[in-house]
């Protein structure tokens, strides 16, 4: 038996000689393609104990293919936000045209740019009602 970093290993007595061998006889590389390979393998086909609980274990989660996991910049909540705030912003900007004197030229090009941002953020707002 050898003692490495305070753990008894190897030998006849080891708790777990086959884990002993692939960490003494295999690089770090290979390690991970094991380690990544039975990730897959042994939930599907049991770990081969006969006998005990640990034969075929159903699937505690799903596959990670169908995790639905929110990458930074993609969050479905946003959309309707922007909606909302461009709704805002398109009558916050016409009350303030309306309220002011300016000139009606600048006025109508306002009012002009204000309905298609008022429809887009209305499409926006309610994009998941169709």
């Amino acid at each position: 038996m050898t003692q490495r970093s305070g753990v008894l290993r190897g030998g006849v007595g080891s708790a777990s000689p086959t884990l002993d061998g692939i960490r003494d006889d295999l690089d770090v590389r290979a390690r991970r393609v094991v380690g990544a390979a039975m990730r897959v393998i042994v939930p599907q086909q049991g770990s081969g104990v006969g006998g005990t609980p640990f034969r075929r274990q159903p699937l505690s989660r799903p596959p990670l293919a169908t995790v639905d996991t929110v990458v930074r910049g993609e969050h479905r909540e946003r959309t309707p936000l922007y909606g909302v705030l461009m709704i805002i912003g398109a009558m916050v900007s016409a009350a303030i045209v309306y309220s002011l004197s300016v000139p009606a030229w600048l006025r109508l090009v306002v009012y002009v740019l204000d309905v298609p941002v008022a429809i887009c953020g209305f499409l926006f707002t309610f994009r998941d009602l169709g």
